[in-house]
């Protein structure tokens, strides 16, 4: 070994901590639902109050939060008709 990574021989290293991760894992893995909720709660709270945040900034120095505008299927369909049409003419022209 390297002289920099020399270790104790008898050192003893405890499993515990590791048993006890893998006992908690096994909990969650056998019933959700609680963990489930938990991390719901936790990311709800932290969403209410990133939105809280970002609507004080908005009142307190005029900046509009950032949040992307949803387009739904037909919407984007009739954004694009135009363009096909164009694209179905050019190509009628040429052959």
């Amino acid at each position: 070994m390297p002289a920099g990574r020399r270790r104790c021989i008898n050192r003893f290293i405890s499993t515990w901590p590791s048993a006890e991760r893998f006992e908690a894992l096994v909990r969650a893995f056998n019933d959700p639902a609680p963990y489930v909720k938990r991390l719901a709660r936790l990311l709800k709270r932290k969403a209410t109050l990133a939105h809280a945040f970002l609507i004080e900034r908005q009142r307190e120095y005029g900046i509009t939060p950032l949040e992307p505008e949803i387009e739904t299927a037909t919407q984007i369909a009739e954004r694009r008709a135009p363009m096909a049409q164009q694209r179905y003419e050019l190509a009628a022209r040429s052959t």
